[in-house]
């Protein structure tokens, strides 16, 4: 028998994260004469090419008009192109996109009988460029007025092993046999580096309302070279030749955090965490000290080459822009730069020229050192005293030259447009090809709740215990230790060793996770199709709160014990459910006064978080306000459900869910669009269908249900594709990508509704004090 429940332990939180893709870059192959009318695909007769080609409104209308045939329909047959509308881009303002499949001469052919049927006569690059421009306006809306990052989520390198346990294959959190210990080390010194920089400079940014848009680790070959654009990218007169300083291997480069600033141009960042491990090296000072010169000699050859391929890549629209190079060392001190400087006159030479100063004496001052980024241990939390320096360290390094006269808010645009636009692909770790591309919220928040939920992730503690030949185990731990997963392991094991297993519900508030345990059991059972199987899923409801139903269940179930062993799994056996969340939710969850004052619920163990480090932050807690609207209670105001629906539909991008259509050619992962089913709406004060939240929610076209008992079974499945709203109590050991909480006024938001996230929290206060 396996039961769960709410009592505290010190498990850490369950974690996941993917390895990087080692899936190559598709680049031009030369073909033969056709190839010079269309460049940027490959010579050949296959049905794999494919081509996005954008069409306005009333250009999509001449190719649907009504008749005997069709216009595109008339197209399709004499190009002998497969063509379809991608119902993916109908919102992309007033822009349609046309996916043209087929050989390279059917494409040419179909794209010459659209552009003729429309009357289109921009040239490729031309249209395309167009297309890109109001892509980034719909995907940042924003744009002119905000900071944005890409991905807008950090992803870490994590490893991970895969292993069968049953019928089910899940992740370990650990290296596999064979992998270099030290890569995977240097791998997470350069992560937590990097994030700090990044939060710091999120900081900066909203706080002093820098436009800018921030881009991680964006290779030099992936600029422009997405394959459905790159006809479009072959035709931009950049393409021509490379820059002679660069060497041969020039696309093996990368930006490691690129900046375009409104005002500012470029800035780029080489982030060298050299100097974290020092206590572990066993080094002598001398050797020390050679390393560190060592490190910064490359960050200095990293950047200037990082500005050649900049200067190129931008050389038709922004020859003359300006290009900051700044040196990121997060564990190193002025005192120790200007002792490196001043006892290597190369390094020093190296180091102002790289800089474009004259005086050394600058450099420690325009280096971002350790004394000026958060705690590598809590990068999240930039003090005032750390954002002041960090404010100092941009001050010097890049706005103390004052605005470009070359950098208008168009140029802008059109920067973004290319490096943060459809044709550039900006990628993150990855276990496995294809590679996965990150850029807008609406992507990381998915991609953040595959992670944590879709995703099987466990512990090795955990395997050895679901190998083992336990008799009796009672699971118990603070949110995010798993235990839900441990239970639908060994209830997948139990199955397919011939044992009949019973999943049990307890007490009222233990429904919906039993049915949905029991639904997760039961898709792995149908998954595997065994035909030889004879063991059965049961599901047993009772409720034995305040002793009710205790003789009905021990009659039942020692009966059942009679005919042989019982195999029973329980979950949610008392009143509380951990969860399976991202940092930036558990740090909102550590602050609930279960853990924080009363201690029910004890505070998470951070002693495995070293090895296994979190597979990104996460999202930031959204927070929306009641303040000053005309209804006293948040479930009764329209203003608020208006609020929740604008941040879904316009941030997040919520939808219906739909078949999309696949463009990606197999290289970039598809990550599935947040649709309705995977948001729920959790209320403390009681709201119902004719609440006020709910009608504001409805007056955006938001499906919305409020859940009754008759519901708990739909919910639990997921079945249909609405938002829920639903007490907390009686949600417990679900869990949705984005969870709103409704506060109520002097009561705080509960672990029990915050816990559900394992994506995008978002909390809805009576005001700012409240948080």
């Amino acid at each position: 028998m396996i039961t769960s429940d709410w009592r505290p332990t010190r498990s850490p939180a369950a974690m996941s994260d993917h390895q990087p893709s080692s899936t190559p870059q598709r680049g031009k192959k030369k073909g033969r004469d056709n190839d010079k009318k269309f460049p940027g695909y490959r010579p050949g007769g296959t049905r794999g090419e494919l081509f996005l080609h954008a069409v306005t409104d009333d250009e999509a209308a001449s190719l649907t008009s009504t008749g005997d045939e069709s216009p595109l329909k008339k197209i399709k047959e004499t190009s002998g192109a497969d063509i379809e509308f991608d119902p993916a881009s109908s919102s992309i303002q007033d822009r349609k996109i046309l996916i043209i499949r087929g050989t390279r001469i059917q494409i040419v052919e179909a794209v010459k009988l659209i552009n003729e049927r429309t009357g289109n006569q921009k040239p490729i690059a031309e249209n395309a460029q167009e297309f890109w421009l109001r892509w980034v306006q719909d995907a940042f809306p924003n744009l002119d007025s905000s900071s944005y990052f890409v991905p807008p989520v950090h992803l870490n390198h994590v490893p991970m092993t895969s292993k069968a346990i049953g019928c089910r294959n899940v992740q370990v959190l650990g290296a596999q046999s064979g992998q270099t210990s030290n890569s995977q080390a240097s791998d997470a010194r350069h992560d937590a580096a990097r994030q700090q920089v990044l939060f710091c400079l999120q900081k900066m940014a909203n706080q002093n309302g820098e436009i800018l848009f921030g881009i991680s680790q964006l290779k030099f070959g992936q600029y422009l070279r997405e394959p459905c654009y790159a006809a479009a990218a072959a035709h931009l007169p950049l393409s021509a030749n490379l820059p002679p300083k660069l060497p041969p291997n020039w696309k093996q480069g990368d930006f490691d955090i690129l900046l375009i600033h409104q005002l500012y141009g470029f800035v780029v960042c080489k982030v060298k965490s050299w100097g974290g491990n020092v206590k572990e090296l066993s080094m002598s000072q001398q050797d020390l000290d050679k390393n560190m010169k060592k490190k910064l000699k490359e960050a200095a050859s990293y950047l200037n080459k990082a500005k050649a391929m900049l200067s190129h890549l931008v050389s038709d629209i922004a020859p003359d822009l300006r290009i900051t190079k700044a040196i990121v060392v997060p564990n190193i001190t002025s005192r120790q730069i200007q002792t490196a400087v001043d006892g290597d006159p190369n390094l020093r030479q190296e180091l102002c020229d790289c800089l474009e100063i004259t005086q050394s004496t600058e450099i420690p001052g325009l280096c971002l050192r350790s004394d000026q980024l958060s705690d590598a241990r809590t990068p999240w939390d930039v003090s005032s005293d750390v954002l002041r320096e960090f404010e100092n360290w941009w001050k010097r390094l890049v706005a103390g030259c004052g605005p470009d006269s070359q950098m208008t808010p168009v140029l802008y645009r059109k920067l973004v447009a290319r490096f943060c636009g459809p044709a550039t692909t900006v990628t993150v770790p990855c276990v496995s090809a294809p590679r996965l591309c990150v850029k807008t919220l609406s992507q990381a928040v998915s991609w953040t709740g595959e992670c944590y939920a879709a995703h099987l992730t466990l512990f090795p503690e955990q395997v050895d215990l679901l190998e083992s030949d336990l008799l009796n185990v009672f699971l118990t731990g603070p949110p995010g230790t798993g235990k839900t997963v441990v239970l639908q392991l060994k209830g997948a094991q139990w199955l397919e060793s011939g044992n009949d297993v019973h999943i049990v519900s307890t007490w009222a508030f233990s429904r919906a996770p039993s049915h949905m345990l029991h639904h997760v059991i039961q898709s792995d059972i149908n998954t595997e199709q065994s035909t030889t199987r004879v063991s059965k899923l049961h599901f047993l409801e009772y409720d034995l709160d305040g002793g009710k139903e205790v003789e009905k269940a021990v009659n039942e179930l020692s009966q059942m014990a009679k005919e042989g062993s019982l195999y029973v799994i329980a979950d949610e056996a008392g009143p509380y459910r951990p969860l399976r969340s991202p940092p930036a939710v558990v740090r909102e969850v550590e602050r609930d006064t279960e853990i924080a004052r009363h201690h029910d619920v004890l505070p998470y163990s951070r002693s495995h978080f070293p090895a296994f480090p979190a597979f990104t932050d996460g999202p930031l807690v959204k927070r929306l306000y009641h303040k000053d609207h005309s209804k006293k209670h948040i479930s009764d105001c329209v203003t608020c459900g208006q609020n929740i629906a604008s941040f879904l539909l316009k941030s997040l991008r919520v939808t219906a869910k739909t078949a999309n259509v696949n463009i990606s050619q197999g290289e970039t992962a598809t990550i599935p669009p947040l649709c309705f089913k995977d948001v729920l709406v959790l209320y403390w004060k009681p709201v119902t269908e004719d609440s006020g939240i709910v009608a504001g929610l409805r007056e955006n076209n938001i499906p919305v249900r409020v859940m009754t008992d008759d519901d708990i079974e739909d919910l639990a499945k997921a079945r249909s594709d609405v938002v829920w709203v639903a007490n907390g109590y009686c949600v417990r050991g679900l869990e949705r990508k984005v969870i709103v909480c409704l506060d109520v006024l002097d009561v705080y938001v509960p672990l029990r509704s915050m816990s559900r996230c394992s994506s995008q929290l978002v909390i809805i206060s009576d005001s700012e004090q409240q948080n």
